[in-house]
């Protein structure tokens, strides 16, 4: 007889993407496991298709650096809801970085988990590839991740002025102009160094094991099309100096507003940047490419707020951009 794959005991719910659902399960071959599923029609571009790039992604990174990936156990479509399917290895214990952070750790965890962090990031980057990145993919990238979602949405960013932190925030001309300024302080041998990446390591996506300080990354995507460490890293400042998935959990401000600023956070979260930062700082990485690769995190995400109806969060991302281009 077969089974349905949802028709398994659910443990625990968590939050998936927009198009997919996670779960921890009771399988009765696995025992507990993580699912994954998304559906194989529903806006297929970007739901199954992404979904099977994670996995190989995921399978591809696991076989270099096995112990910082869970183990995928199976892969599949459904007979009965036709959605396809994951199981992974369930690292019990195991939690969100910035969930862990939440939890206001003493100061020599967060030394701990912060050092682990960048071990761990070093231990995937150092795998090099032969092959740079392709001559032109910095300019692909901007052209298509900043410049293209600014631009398809300017009369909405043109329609009020709109601040950061007390910076004025430019037309979209100017913020273009200031892109392509940061991209010519970048010199095309700063993307000689090509190596393996998560690609999508916000720390909603890297875990930490309260108990031994263990580091796994999950979801990886290829969100910024090079393959250079800067990547890692941008997405990483992302969260810890820009406070992207905070400013998720953010619901009290008005969708009128147009003075915008960083929201409050903890000092745990602060301390923990400051040592990211500080390791930052010891890697030999133009540091005019990580600006602007942090910059593009929001800029890429604007069409997908814009979509969602989320106008607050899409104005909010726009004006963060410009201010981090600035060189906030």
């Amino acid at each position: 007889m077969i089974i349905s794959i949802e028709s398994l005991n659910i443990l625990k719910l968590f939050k998936g993407g927009s198009l997919s659902s996670t779960k921890l399960i009771e399988h009765p071959k696995y025992g507990e496991c993580i699912l994954k599923t998304v559906s194989t029609e529903i806006n297929r571009e970007y739901g199954f298709v992404r979904f099977s790039s994670q996995i190989k992604r995921h399978n591809i990174l696991k076989n270099y650096e096995p112990e910082l990936f869970p183990e995928i156990l199976e892969v599949g479509i459904d007979d009965y809801s036709k959605n396809a399917y994951a199981l992974y290895e369930y690292k019990k214990d195991s939690i969100p970085i910035i969930q862990f952070l939440l939890q206001r750790p003493k100061k020599q965890d967060i030394k701990k988990i912060a050092d682990n962090l960048i071990n761990s990031l070093n231990k995937l980057n150092n795998h090099k590839l032969q092959k740079h990145n392709p001559k032109g993919s910095l300019d692909y990238y901007i052209k298509e991740e900043m410049l293209h979602p600014i631009n398809q949405y300017k009369e909405i960013f043109e329609q009020h002025p709109l601040n950061f932190n007390g910076l004025e925030i430019k037309n979209t001309d100017q913020l273009e102009n200031e892109i392509f300024n940061t991209f010519r302080l970048i010199k095309e041998e700063d993307l000689n160094e090509s190596c393996l990446i998560h690609g999508n390591s916000t720390l909603e996506n890297i875990l930490i094991n309260p108990n031994t300080f263990d580091i796994f990354y999950i979801d990886p995507y290829d969100e910024t099309y090079i393959d250079h460490r800067a990547s890692d890293i941008s997405q990483i400042l992302q969260c810890s100096k820009y406070y992207y998935g905070i400013k998720m959990m953010d619901k009290n401000f008005e969708s009128s507003s147009k003075k915008f600023v960083l929201p409050n956070t903890f000092s745990e979260l602060l301390f923990f940047n400051s040592l990211i930062e500080k390791r930052i700082e010891e890697m030999s990485i133009n540091l005019n490419l990580i600006k602007l690769l942090t910059a593009s995190q929001f800029t890429r995400l604007l069409p997908f707020r814009i979509k969602a109806g989320d106008m607050k969060n899409a104005k909010y991302f726009y004006a963060l951009s410009y201010w981090i281009i600035k060189g906030n």
